[in-house]
């Protein structure tokens, strides 16, 4: 990553007033604090507190209000197992066969009408050498993808609209802005810096094995897009991630996406099959904090004028750091 082209980018998108959001914005774009959260240990006393049980079981709160400043970082990781990947462009018709994990990491900063979204890895290879995972920083996976670029969004009268320099010239940043704009709300919904519409009665109590079947629109509780399927939930036990105190399900079934986006401007139609894994959903906040699952992809995916089909079976990891500046 060229650093200097960076931070001139950050001083070009920030203006007068932002030098707060700057401070929060640590190097490569990576939010001060933040470290990728796995399942385990204990619950933050101050989050503890707020867990609601009773005798018939733990429930989750639906009245406590979602932060309005929320630093997060998202971290994707699919472990593909011999996806099959067919590829058009205006050069020609492409095929290969995947192996192996890749990562893509964004972190962003939302407070009340102001969002920066900033996008650290797009697809890297994880390579394992000396034991050690490492990233292939030579080429992304996604060519094309704006690594190292922040977008900076303000809420308006009509809804967010991106904030770029009077004089933007950068080609990739507009392009991304562009891809990423219409589907904004949902993206944010996605990455944790907004409520999830669809989420678990307050009025109801887990225990053990207690299921919950989710088809049509309430299918938005895991997938906040143009969603259809039937997908079970079975309650396991409560657990923490990253101190925050989490339910977690077992998750199988299937459901569809159309036109999916994704926070680094691509466009994907799935068809998902769920095999198996899990799910870390937050007892507090409408907010899906870890996922772990076993899936069988068909999808189309689109970055501007290129096209990629893929099939196979990927291992999904999905994890939310997410620190709201009052608990």
């Amino acid at each position: 990553m060229d650093c200097a082209r960076y931070l001139f980018l950050i001083a070009m998108l920030l203006v007068s007033g932002c030098e707060k959001i700057s401070g929060l914005l640590g190097k490569e774009g990576t939010s001060v604090g933040l470290t990728t959260p796995v399942p385990g240990g204990e619950v933050d006393p101050t989050y503890g507190a707020l867990v609601k049980r009773s005798a018939d079981g733990v429930s989750f709160r639906r009245d406590l209000p979602f932060p309005s400043e929320i630093r997060g970082k998202v971290r994707i990781v699919e472990d593909r197992d011999h996806v099959r990947v067919v590829g058009q462009s205006a050069i020609g018709r492409e095929t290969e066969v995947l192996n192996g994990k890749v990562e893509t990491l964004v972190t962003y900063l939302k407070r009340s009408g102001e969002f920066l979204l900033t996008l650290d890895q797009a697809e890297r290879l994880i390579l394992d050498k000396d034991d050690e995972e490492v990233r292939d920083v030579v080429k992304p996976a996604s060519s094309g993808a704006p690594e190292g670029k922040t977008l900076h969004y303000l809420l308006g009268e009509k809804g967010w609209y991106h904030k770029g320099a009077r004089s933007e010239t950068d080609f990739e940043v507009i392009v991304w802005a562009d891809a990423v704009g219409d589907d904004l709300p949902n993206l944010m919904v996605e990455a944790g810096a907004h409520p999830r519409s669809q989420w678990f009665s307050s009025a109801r109590s887990w225990r053990k094995d207690d299921r919950i079947v989710l088809t049509g629109n309430t299918i938005k509780l895991l997938e906040p897009f143009n969603v259809g399927g039937r997908v079970t939930l079975v309650f396991e036990a409560e657990e923490a991630v990253g101190g925050h105190p989490c339910g977690r399900f077992a998750v199988e079934g299937a459901y569809s996406v159309k036109n999916r986006p994704s926070l680094q401007g691509d466009r994907h139609d799935m068809e998902v099959t769920i095999t198996g894994g899990h799910i870390w959903a937050s007892l507090l906040y409408p907010v899906i904090l870890y996922e772990d699952l076993e899936e069988i992809r068909t999808v189309t995916s689109r970055r501007g004028s290129m096209q990629k089909h893929l099939q196979g079976s990927v291992r999904l990891t999905r994890s939310r750091a997410w620190d709201p500046a009052q608990k």
